[in-house]
Formats: C-alpha cells, sequence, structure tokens
C-alpha cells in the first residue's frame, strides 16, 4: 500500500471497538467491516485488526453508489516493530527456542524480521508448539544461541501511529 495517499485511516478491531464515533485511532476503533464499508469517507483506509473473528449477525451491504462514490482501500492492521530471542543455525530455515511477547502465526508470519547477523527473512510458519519459527531464506550467519532479532514494523505502521498519536 505504500504510495497511496489515503485522506485519512479508520480502524477495525470485533473485540474492543465500537460502532460509533470516527473509528479512527487504533484505541478506538470500530467494532465491524460493514460498519466501516458504509461509514469510511472517500480515499480513506480502513484496517481490520489481524487475528480476531468477526461473528456476522446480519448480511453485510453495501450500496452500489456508495462503492462507486467511496474509492478507498481495506487493509490488515498495521504491527509494530517486535524484539526476541532465538536458536540460529547456519543454513537453516527453522528458528528454535524462540521468546516473543506474541508468538502465533497471525502476529508473525508473511512479516519481515531482522536477524542477528543484519539481514532480512521473511516469517513464513510458526510451529505448532509455538516455539520455533520458520524463515526464508535460510539464515546466512554463524550459529547463535539465544541471539537477538527484531521483527520489522509493518508497511504504514508510522503513519497509523501518527495518526493516532498525532
Amino acid at each position: 500500500m505504500a504510495g497511496y495517499n489515503f485522506t485519512d485511516y479508520h480502524f477495525v478491531d470485533p473485540s474492543k471497538g465500537v460502532d460509533s464515533g470516527a473509528g479512527t485511532s487504533m484505541s478506538d476503533p470500530w467494532a465491524s467491516l460493514g460498519y466501516a464499508l458504509n461509514n469510511m469517507t472517500k480515499g480513506s483506509c480502513v484496517f481490520l485488526r489481524r487475528g480476531q473473528v468477526e461473528t456476522v449477525t446480519s448480511a453485510i451491504t453495501v450500496t452500489k453508489d456508495h462503492i462507486m462514490t467511496q474509492p478507498g482501500a481495506v487493509s490488515s492492521w498495521p504491527s509494530p516493530g517486535q524484539e526476541g530471542t532465538g536458536d540460529f543455525v547456519k543454513n537453516s530455515y527453522a528458528v528454535s527456542g524462540v521468546s516473543l511477547t506474541v508468538l502465533s502465526s497471525g502476529a508473525c508470519c508473511s512479516r519481515y524480521m531482522t536477524g542477528p547477523d543484519g539481514g532480512t527473512y521473511l516469517m513464513v510458519d510458526v510451529d505448532a508448539k509455538n516455539t520455533a519459527i520458520y524463515i526464508d531464506p535460510p539464515y546466512k550467519g554463524e550459529n547463535a544461541a539465544a541471539a537477538a532479532f527484531v521483527i520489522d514494523p509493518d508497511d504504514l505502521y508510522s503513519i497509523a501511529a501518527y495518526i493516532t498519536s498525532g
């Protein structure tokens, strides 16, 4: 979504949101996608909170006129950077012994991390026990036990955070 110039941003989090107000901050989001689609303004972007499930109790209806006159975008809620530690083995796709505040497929997969060697790796999976992550390409650096790494922030996180706080 880099390169788009949205006029405003809205946030949807079914677990914490309320379908009223502006929905323009991560701390005060809307509750439903249907409400967001019918209330977003022309040129706005709606961020959906990852890992949250919306229970749809009625049909989501968006009028043709609203869609035609209100172009914008819907994207996953941007996530901040996060630090962790893990055991890295040269030429391995697996990082074991991972310690993170939130280690789950929804929070980690399809995000980039900077390894202890300074290289960039795509996080492609989290094991069933939430103790290892799988990366691509394989780790290029030397073996490193309990080494620090950083999950890079999502695109637009700084913009969204600025809008929330600014």
